[in-house]
């Protein structure tokens, strides 16, 4: 069973026009093994604030609304959308990355 996150109109705008799927896009880690992307998406995430891992954490993984992680938080609730963002695009960056070093040459590549 998949679960999707829920979104605001404006991030999924933003997203779009970054060419990213809401929240993130598996652009990059074709052909990476699901173990490979696991320890992938862990080291992406790593590279994160301590502030965005939260609030990513938050948002999409234990699915608050962005006023309820904001109150946790004591941050404005623009400041949390703006963090969530802010991951995302990170995370997604760092995997394509680091899916790219992860990768070997195939006979197809020659």
């Amino acid at each position: 069973m998949i679960l999707r996150r829920q979104h605001d109109p404006e991030t999924i705008a933003k997203l779009e026009v970054e060419r990213l799927e809401p929240p993130f896009s598996l652009e990059g880690i074709e052909g990476l093994t699901l173990k490979e992307t696991k320890i992938v998406m862990h080291r992406a995430i790593a590279l994160l604030t301590e502030k965005e891992r939260t609030v990513l954490t938050l948002c999409y993984f234990e699915g608050l609304e962005n006023e309820e992680v904001a109150a946790r938080l004591g941050e404005t609730v623009e400041s949390v959308r703006h963090l969530f963002y802010q991951a995302t695009k990170k995370v997604m960056n760092a995997v394509i990355e680091l899916a790219d070093e992860m990768k070997l040459p195939t006979p197809l590549d020659s």
